[in-house]
């Protein structure tokens, strides 16, 4: 219920958007085209004002439907969310609690397998850096697929710093960094 919920939402933006991005567009179209040969052009093809306007419509909304679905526009549906953090690899949550983690090239935080749980994490220079249970640490490096877990925050930091990455403290919580992302311009200009 609540991934239908979340999707007749994102349609009803993504009309808002295309309608707002449609009407600029042929405004700013207009204001460039005050010469009468480009009305004579447009009328010529066939095109009326509301006419040409529903087509445009609809193309945007169909573009705008497209991204929302690909790997960068995907912001997740209903009790799920994600962030895309680079190279094919996405930080995924579920009903608001368990974050995940799917690597391409699978390595073992704990004995879970598969999915890892993330208590934190941020990405910097390409590398994933984040915290697991409370207690063990890992990087990812999200081009070369390689990974390092490490036991402690102590052994963590020590390999951290010289390498320029952040120490355990900086670590942020996926909610920060999923409003960061999917904050501002993302949201007010994408689906």
């Amino acid at each position: 219920m609540e991934y239908l919920f979340g999707f007749i939402c994102t349609l009803f933006k993504i009309a808002i958007q295309a309608g707002l991005y449609v009407t600029a567009a042929l405004w700013l179209t207009g204001l460039a085209a005050r010469r009468p040969t480009s009305l004579v052009k447009l009328k010529r093809m066939g095109y009326a004002g509301w006419q040409l306007w529903r087509r445009l419509f609809v193309v945007t909304y169909m573009a705008l439907f497209v991204f929302s679905c690909t790997y960068w526009g995907d912001h997740g549906l209903g009790d799920s969310a994600r962030i895309p953090l680079g190279h094919g690899e996405e930080m995924s949550e579920l009903n608001g609690t368990d974050t995940y983690f799917e690597p391409k090239a699978p390595f073992v935080i704990s004995d879970m397998g598969g999915a890892q749980q993330i208590d934190k994490f941020k990405v910097v220079d390409d590398i994933l850096c984040g915290q697991a249970e409370e207690t063990r640490y890992f990087t990812y490096n999200l081009v070369t697929k390689q990974s390092r877990v490490f036991a402690d925050s102590l052994a963590y930091n020590a390999y951290a710093a010289p390498r320029g990455l952040p120490p355990s403290g900086e670590l942020e919580s996926f909610w920060k960094q999923y409003s960061r992302y999917w904050g501002g311009w993302r949201f007010w200009l994408l689906a």
